[in-house]
């Protein structure tokens, strides 16, 4: 990412966090992170982690997508956002404001690779397809591995976990979130 897609992250963030009544203090502990690393968050002046962003967006009740749509716009259309690794990217195919919301991502793992995810806010569904390579993906309740072709949908309200083998992989991950505030909620 670059200088203009953080501070354009850092003030969205700024505002739902405003606008949900939150001091800087509840959210930041909300979210388990240090007050001093949200408030360079809401400056612009940190590069935040894929589990920063998706913790910051369960506890502002927004979608993955809502969170991270300034970084959309700043950048070009499929550039990956921010990761837990260098193994792990994660592009943002497309946006569903509808009820409930969906998002669609495309993930790419390299050989070896493992994400492991915390978990969504209750009730959050997640289906993955593997296109190439080979994973085990889900959660404690529902996992499997994959071959090309194959998905597995879970409760991503629980902690889960991607794991890529030898050949990396690369999956279409939909998201379908119960309802939450968006863009202009209050």
């Amino acid at each position: 990412m670059n200088g203009r897609a953080y501070s354009a992250l850092g003030a969205h963030l700024k505002t739902l966090r405003e606008a949900r009544g939150l001091t800087l203090s509840r959210l930041a502990a909300d979210a388990g992170l240090a007050k001093s690393s949200l408030s360079r968050l809401e400056r612009g002046d940190a590069n935040p982690t894929l589990d920063t962003l998706w913790r910051l967006a369960r506890e502002l009740d927004v979608t993955f997508s809502a969170l991270t749509a300034p970084i959309a716009k700043t950048t070009s259309v499929d550039a990956p956002l921010p990761a837990a690794t260098d193994d792990v990217a994660l592009t943002l195919v497309e946006r569903g404001m509808g009820a409930p919301a969906v998002d669609v991502y495309l993930m790419h793992l390299m050989p070896g690779a493992v994400r492991d995810a915390e978990p969504h806010t209750p009730g959050t569904e997640e289906s993955v397809q593997l296109i190439a390579g080979s994973v085990s993906v889900g959660s404690q309740k529902t996992s499997g591995t994959l071959a090309p072709g194959e998905r597995l949908t879970f409760d991503a309200g629980q902690a889960h976990r991607y794991v890529a083998y030898d050949d990396g992989a690369t999956l279409l991950v939909t998201i379908v979130y119960p309802h939450r505030h968006e863009e202009g909620d209050s």
